[in-house]
Protein backbone atom coordinates (compact mmCIF):
# COMPACT_ATOMS: atom_id res chain seq x y z
CA UNK A 1 0.00 0.00 0.00
CA UNK A 2 2.36 2.28 0.46
CA UNK A 3 4.73 1.82 -2.58
CA UNK A 4 1.23 2.84 -4.76
CA UNK A 5 0.53 5.66 -2.50
CA UNK A 6 4.54 7.00 -2.70
CA UNK A 7 3.66 6.87 -6.80
CA UNK A 8 0.58 8.59 -6.99
CA UNK A 9 1.69 11.58 -4.77
CA UNK A 10 4.81 11.68 -7.33
CA UNK A 11 2.46 11.71 -10.20
CA UNK A 12 0.30 13.83 -8.60
CA UNK A 13 3.54 16.75 -7.68
CA UNK A 14 5.52 16.01 -11.22
CA UNK A 15 4.61 17.28 -14.35
CA UNK A 16 7.17 16.89 -16.07
CA UNK A 17 5.92 13.65 -17.78
CA UNK A 18 2.81 15.32 -18.71
CA UNK A 19 4.72 18.27 -20.94
CA UNK A 20 6.68 15.10 -22.60
CA UNK A 21 3.52 13.71 -23.09
CA UNK A 22 2.03 16.41 -24.22
CA UNK A 23 5.16 17.84 -26.33
CA UNK A 24 5.27 14.43 -27.49
CA UNK A 25 2.05 13.88 -28.71
CA UNK A 26 2.26 17.29 -30.49
CA UNK A 27 4.93 16.19 -32.59
CA UNK A 28 3.52 13.24 -33.56
CA UNK A 29 -0.16 14.52 -34.73
CA UNK A 30 2.31 17.16 -36.72
CA UNK A 31 4.77 14.47 -38.10
CA UNK A 32 1.33 12.93 -39.07
CA UNK A 33 -0.04 16.14 -40.97
CA UNK A 34 3.28 15.98 -43.10
CA UNK A 35 3.28 12.16 -44.05
CA UNK A 36 -0.19 13.66 -45.87
CA UNK A 37 1.19 16.01 -47.54
CA UNK A 38 4.31 14.04 -48.41
CA UNK A 39 1.97 10.90 -49.68
CA UNK A 40 -0.17 13.70 -51.71
CA UNK A 41 2.92 15.89 -53.53
CA UNK A 42 4.17 12.12 -54.23
CA UNK A 43 1.47 11.27 -55.95
CA UNK A 44 0.96 15.02 -57.76
CA UNK A 45 4.22 14.59 -58.75
CA UNK A 46 4.24 10.74 -60.52
CA UNK A 47 1.15 12.36 -62.60
CA UNK A 48 3.15 15.27 -63.74
CA UNK A 49 6.00 12.82 -64.61
CA UNK A 50 8.72 14.59 -61.79
CA UNK A 51 10.69 11.77 -60.92
CA UNK A 52 13.04 13.51 -58.92
CA UNK A 53 10.25 15.44 -57.13
CA UNK A 54 8.31 12.18 -56.58
CA UNK A 55 12.05 10.71 -55.21
CA UNK A 56 12.45 13.65 -52.81
CA UNK A 57 8.77 13.36 -51.46
CA UNK A 58 9.02 9.15 -50.71
CA UNK A 59 12.87 10.07 -49.39
CA UNK A 60 11.03 12.36 -46.75
CA UNK A 61 8.24 10.50 -46.08
CA UNK A 62 10.78 7.23 -45.32
CA UNK A 63 12.42 9.63 -42.60
CA UNK A 64 9.29 10.90 -40.74
CA UNK A 65 8.20 7.23 -41.13
CA UNK A 66 11.79 6.56 -38.73
CA UNK A 67 11.29 9.61 -36.41
CA UNK A 68 8.18 7.87 -35.52
CA UNK A 69 9.65 4.59 -35.00
CA UNK A 70 7.72 3.11 -37.95
CA UNK A 71 10.47 1.15 -39.45
CA UNK A 72 9.35 -1.00 -41.77
CA UNK A 73 7.07 1.30 -43.36
CA UNK A 74 10.53 3.83 -43.69
CA UNK A 75 11.93 0.84 -45.58
CA UNK A 76 9.52 0.83 -47.58
CA UNK A 77 9.29 4.29 -48.75
CA UNK A 78 13.14 4.81 -48.83
CA UNK A 79 12.92 1.53 -51.66
CA UNK A 80 10.32 3.77 -53.80
CA UNK A 81 12.69 6.41 -53.49
CA UNK A 82 15.42 4.50 -54.94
Amino acid sequence: MFRSETLTNKMLTDNSGLCMSYSDSYNRISAQKRLKDYEMLAFACKRAGKSRDEGRAYYSTGVLYDNLGKYKFAVDQYKKFL
